[in-house]
């Protein structure tokens, strides 16, 4: 897919972006470092960047960004690259999905940092969004790089580097609690030259404080697989709701989305997902 850059003397520019939602994509609780600034607009810290991002209809402007990082690094962030117009037709022809495409419309998956996410979804166990972006937001700033935009501070995720250094009792001090273990542990072994190049759900697995949703979570949030079918309380609820599931069991829901879905899958939960918290399903 080509994309036509605007130079203007604040921002640059991309027009024609379909199917696209810039509030419902980071809003969906996929993205726990972003917040907004404006009514269409949100400062966005990823890939050891910090930059502001703005829809005006179908026009996204990026500001503190040139042409090359958002070539390089935000048109591959924000799934730019993929046409998500046939893929949200193919899932409205699905039993119940046509209202949910609909309300969902304009959600793409965003392509994040593995370790971000593997650190953000052991946190999320149990957790809510803000209370993950809280701890998220300490350990930056206690261990990140430190950048400026518009007169303040902001703060990357840590290099594994620093990351592998960190002890338990530091963890535990930034609100990680009895994670810290966990997190600990994962830091340490991809400290040891874990291939990150390489992972796999079973190698998620492997890592201590990881079951089948936080992988299932990874491997969709840092791009790894599409066809996964995470399942939260949210999209337990509509399951039941509306694919009359009675289990309770993550394997049983899942292997349900799954088989409804095939390669769909990840597209399809997320969509789900955010109708579902957004109407209350089950509650």
């Amino acid at each position: 897919m080509s994309f036509t850059y605007a130079q203007h003397p604040h921002y640059i520019s991309i027009d024609s972006i379909d199917n696209f939602s810039l509030s419902k994509t980071l809003e969906c609780g996929q993205c726990f470092r972003a917040t907004k600034s404006g009514e269409n607009s949100f400062i966005v810290i990823a890939k050891n960047r910090v930059i502001e991002i703005e829809q005006d209809n179908n026009t996204i402007k990026f500001y503190n960004s040139n042409i090359e990082d958002i070539q390089r690094i935000w048109i591959n962030y924000f799934d730019l690259n993929r046409d998500y117009g046939p893929i949200y037709e193919k899932i409205m022809v699905f039993d119940k999905m046509s209202d949910i495409v609909n309300f969902s419309h304009g959600i793409h998956i965003l392509n994040q940092d593995l370790l971000e996410m593997i650190t953000s979804f052991v946190l999320s166990c149990r957790n809510s969004i803000n209370s993950v972006s809280r701890t998220i937001n300490i350990l930056c700033e206690n261990y990140g790089k430190e950048l400026e935009y518009n007169g303040l501070r902001y703060y990357t995720f840590p290099d594994i580097d620093v990351l592998s250094q960190i002890s338990i009792r530091e963890l535990e001090q930034m609100k990680f609690g009895y994670r810290a273990k966990y997190i600990y542990e994962t830091y340490r072994r991809f400290g040891d030259d874990f291939n990150i190049k390489n992972i796999t759900h079973e190698t998620l697995l492997s890592l201590p404080g990881i079951g089948n949703k936080v992988a299932d979570c990874v491997m969709l949030h840092s791009g790894i697989s599409r066809d996964v079918f995470p399942v939260d309380i949210w999209i337990s609820r509509g399951l039941k709701t509306l694919f009359n599931c009675n289990s309770n069991n993550y394997n049983i829901q899942s292997d349900l989305g799954k088989k409804i879905f095939g390669e769909l899958s990840g597209y399809a939960e997320i969509l789900l997902f955010y109708y579902s918290r957004k109407n209350k399903l089950g509650v």
